[in-house]
């Protein structure tokens, strides 16, 4: 074989190892990327998975507890609300639908001097007596400006307290008395079975009638 022959077999072989060294060379660097690419997604799915265990569970809020107004008229300990997302007034089936509405107070033409009641709405549950735990909704207002003091319909928490044990105003005492359940009644009460002379500062003045609304919803 001619010396020209021989070198070229000899480039031949030179060229083919070298194309074979960079085909391995071109694999060994395809297979670090893919171990690069699968150990970064591994990382990102721990870490999604630890981040989705340690998200805090959100259930359904309620709200803070509310209590009675300061000039609620009544002596009796605060009860704690029902939550806001309680249907109010909670109302048993079978009600006059006119107690799910907080009602307008009309004042009386001229200032009462004795206890004025008044059925807005006659219920046909049990006649409330002496003694029993009371129920109520109410808005109270001043006589003769209208101005409302007191009102449990923006607590939206109604007002439970005992009849005839003096937790309340002496019109409430006595005005309730025999109210049916599911009743709304207004009462005209006379400074001196209200306040008095006292008042009720800063909401109620010395010698102030009051006028209130009251829904009867429970007696027990």
């Amino acid at each position: 074989m001619s010396p020209s022959r021989q070198r070229e077999r000899e480039v031949e072989r030179l060229r083919r190892i070298r194309q074979g060294q960079r085909r391995e060379q071109a694999r060994r660097r395809a297979r670090r990327r893919a171990t690069i690419i699968g150990s970064v997604l591994a990382v990102v799915v721990v870490v999604g998975g630890i981040a989705l265990l340690a998200r805090p569970h959100s259930g359904p809020k309620t709200a803070a507890p509310a209590t009675p107004a300061a000039n609620s008229p009544t002596a009796s300990p605060p009860t704690q609300a029902a939550p806001t997302t309680s249907p109010f007034p909670p109302l048993a089936r079978g009600t006059n639908p006119r107690l799910a509405t907080k009602p307008t107070v009309r004042l009386p033409s001229a200032a009462p001097t004795t206890l004025g009641m008044h059925d807005l709405v006659v219920g046909t549950g049990p006649a409330a007596r002496a003694g029993q735990q009371l129920t109520v909704n109410y808005v109270g207002v001043g006589y003769p400006a209208g101005r409302e003091f007191d009102s449990s319909w923006k607590r939206r928490e109604p007002f439970t307290f005992a009849l005839g044990k003096g937790n309340v105003i002496p019109g409430w005492d006595r005005g309730l008395l025999g109210m049916k359940v599911g009743s709304r009644r207004q009462l005209a009460i006379p400074a001196a079975l209200a306040y008095g002379a006292q008042g009720q500062p800063p909401t109620i003045k010395p010698n102030e009638p009051l006028v209130f609304v009251i829904d009867l919803l429970k007696a027990k």
